[in-house]
């Protein structure tokens, strides 16, 4: 491996500390072939998350505030006020929805990104949660 500069060393930990989906064999190869994160979002945490009628909002640790319509997010926008309230943050990196099986970086926040999950696949998970929620209210009966 040849020697790396100070930026590329940098991309190289980050890289290496986040699943990277690509066929480099290293993180300094997906540098060189244009997979790795943008820059600018490197050092963007999410600290805290605000999910209201219409607008999933994340609070950086540097202070920012992002915001996207919720409708950008389906699963959150069929998700009950408690479903949309019970969100973890693990690295910062992204937040995850437990009870909706979602998961919003953001990176893509920051990139203005709506879901790309599939409208298949939308279509089967809400099958699914009706299914789920059918059996649980006969299971209380």
């Amino acid at each position: 491996m040849s020697k790396l500069t100070r930026r590329e060393m940098i991309q190289y930990t980050v890289l290496s500390a986040q699943y990277l989906a690509s066929t480099a064999t290293s993180p300094a190869e997906a540098i060189a072939a244009g997979d790795a994160v943008e820059p600018s979002t490197w050092t963007d945490f999410a600290e805290d998350v605000f999910v209201t009628e219409d607008t999933l909002t994340f609070i950086l640790t540097d202070g920012r505030i992002v915001s996207a319509p919720l409708a950008w997010y389906p699963r959150l926008a069929h998700g009950t006020p408690d479903e949309c309230n019970n969100w973890e943050i693990g690295s910062g990196i992204g937040v995850h929805w437990p009870d909706l099986d979602e998961d919003i970086s953001v990176e893509g926040m920051l990139r203005g990104q709506p879901s790309g999950e599939s409208q298949k696949s939308f279509q089967r998970w809400l099958i699914r949660r009706k299914i789920n929620k059918t059996a649980t209210a006969n299971f209380r009966k």
